[in-house]
Order: structure tokens, then sequence, then C-alpha cells
């Protein structure tokens, strides 16, 4: 028979929970794969403050890729708040360098190329550099609130490319509530620091750098 307490139940619970939101729906990633992919988006943004940020480092291959908050407050750049920071500094190639990311709640509903047809929608979180804050801002001046409007989404840039870009327009064909409702209750209680990174301690780094694996939660 497997044994939990009830905090591991409540663990548990709170996991499944910041995979959706309230109704269990999975909160997935925004993704234009190909040079010329199309989406349509209705953004969960009402004012430039429901925009998230996290300095985030990623580490290699042998992690899947992980990706886990920085220590360093951001504005510092000499400090030992983190050890991944100084172990980058120090030459380990295993962990990148910390890089500020904005995270953007989104309906998106993407386009079939072959059938020129907008699938069902659902929601995602569209994970960019912090500069795209900017953007946001922009049509934040030009639009007011951004969850009452439906934008499409254009990839610029081959898949793999660096150089990459997104066009952001509006098409008023498109801006209809049966197209994609402002409905964001999926998102009712998501946790973003359980869907698109970990929250480690410093302690819990220290360990990691020197045995390679995380301590006991």
């Amino acid at each position: 028979m497997s044994q939990f307490s009830f905090d591991d139940y409540q663990n548990m619970v709170a996991r499944a929970q910041s995979k959706g939101g309230s109704n269990n729906v999975r909160i997935g990633f925004f993704k234009l794969k190909n040079d010329g992919d199309e989406a349509l988006v209705r953004f969960n943004v009402h004012k430039i403050d429901d925009l998230d940020f996290a300095s985030i480092h990623q580490l290699g291959q042998a992690q899947h890729w992980m990706k886990v908050n920085c220590l360093t407050p951001i504005g510092v750049y000499d400090s030992d708040d983190c050890p991944f920071c100084k172990a980058v500094a120090e030459g380990d190639t295993s962990i990148a360098p910390a890089k500020k990311r904005c995270y953007v709640q989104v309906l998106v509903s993407y386009k079939d190329r072959a059938t020129g047809t907008f699938a069902s929608y659902q929601p995602v979180v569209w994970e960019r550099p912090a500069g795209f804050s900017r953007e946001i801002a922009g049509l934040l001046h030009d639009w007011n609130d951004l969850t009452e409007h439906i934008f499409k989404v254009t990839r610029l840039g081959a898949a793999g490319s660096k150089d990459t870009r997104y066009n952001i327009s509006y098409v008023p064909v498109y801006d209809k509530p049966d197209v994609i409702p402002a409905d964001f209750s999926s998102f009712n209680g998501f946790n973003l620091s359980k869907h698109s990174f970990w929250i480690k301690t410093k302690a819990d780094m220290e360990a990691f750098l020197k045995t390679g694996e995380w301590l006991e939660s």
C-alpha cells in the first residue's frame, strides 16, 4: 500500500492545479514552430502589471533543460546571492547565464497551414525576453485593455533561428467574441513558478552543484 501524509496530498493537489486553473485545464506553452506560422491570440492583460517577470537559469540536456529561478537581485551584477551565477562566472558550462524573461497569459487559436482554418482556442503561457514587455506596453497604449481584443501573431524566422521575430497585428475581421471568448477562467489558481520554472533556494543550488542532486523537499 502506498502511504502518504496530508501534506503530501496537499502538495499533489497544488501541483495538479498549477497545470491549469480551477477547472484543471492544462496550461501549455505558446509555440509557432515555422516561418510564416500564424495564430490568433487574446492576451490576459488588462494593464502592464499583469505581466510576470523572472530571471532564469537553464540547465543542460542532462537535466532535461530544466529552468530554475536566479537569486541575484535585479540590477545587481556582483553578488554571492546566487550559487548558479557564481558557478557560471567560474566557468561552469552546464548552467546558462541568467536571462530575464517575461511571461504572458494567452488564449490562442493556431492556424492550420494545410486548411487555412483556425483551431479551437486553448490557454497557454507565452515566454519571451523581458524586453517583449515594451511591445505589450505599446499595444496597451494603442488599444487599452488587451483582453477586449483579438490579435494575429505571425512568426518571422525559420525553425531554430535565433533571429526569429513575431509580428503582432490587429485584424478587425477576427476581433469577435465567438472567435476567442474573453474567458480566462482556465487561469484561475494558476501558479507560474510551478509551470514555467522551478523555485530553488540557495541551499538547494549549492547541494546540486556539489552532488548533482537536489535536496529532498
